[in-house]
Order: structure tokens, then C-alpha cells, then sequence
């Protein structure tokens, strides 16, 4: 968990974008994401890990892409894209959830959507 967590302070994202990368309500406040870091045995649920094994994914797909500069791989994340429309790879993952991030996913894997 604090693995994930760190992954999205990496990327630059406020509260309210790493609750909704998390699938977390809305109202999710910092002190939350901090404890959910040293005792979240109880996020363990299928949409969770799901989500966790996108991001990381999406990570390790960034990290491959810019290999000598981390900055840019995180920023990456926050950068609007041409084959998304000039959209954020962020914002596409916000507005459609786990459907957005392997969308994403198959971005970096080079099998483009080109929606």
C-alpha cells in the first residue's frame, strides 16, 4: 500500500485525485491515505488490487519510456496527450476508472485505442 501511495506523490497528484485513482470517495482527507498506508489490510478488495496492479504498471511503463529522466516519467501522467484528444492520461483515468487505466496501459504498450 504505501508503495502505491508513493507512486502517486511521485506523480504530483492532490488528495482527491490519488482517492479517485484509488476508487476512495471523494471526501477522502490526507490523514486517511497516510493511515490507509500503515493499516490498510482492509482496502484488500478485488477493485483495489486491481487498481494498484494498473498503476504500477503504468509506472513501470513511464519508467521505460523515459529511463534516465524520472521527472519525466512522472509528469507524463499530468501532460496532455494528442492520441487522447490532448486530454491528461490523469483525467482519463478519473473520468473512466478502471476502463481509463488499461486504456492507458494498452497506450504504453503501443496497442492505441486513437480515441
Amino acid at each position: 500500500m504505501a508503495s502505491i501511495l508513493q507512486i502517486l506523490r511521485d506523480w504530483h497528484l492532490e488528495v482527491e485525485e490519488q482517492a479517485a485513482l484509488l476508487g476512495l470517495p471523494e471526501n477522502t482527507k490526507p490523514r486517511a491515505l497516510l493511515r490507509m498506508a500503515t493499516h490498510g489490510s482492509e482496502l484488500l478488495t478485488e477493485d483495489f488490487l486491481h487498481r494498484s496492479h494498473c498503476l504500477l504498471a503504468i509506472k513501470n511503463a513511464t519508467e521505460s519510456l523515459y529511463p534516465h529522466n524520472a521527472h519525466a516519467a512522472s509528469l507524463w501522467i499530468t501532460t496532455p496527450n494528442m492520441l487522447f484528444n490532448n486530454v491528461t492520461p490523469l483525467r482519463i483515468m478519473i473520468a473512466e476508472g478502471l476502463a481509463g487505466m488499461q486504456r492507458v496501459i494498452n497506450h504504453l504498450d503501443g496497442n492505441c485505442d486513437w480515441n
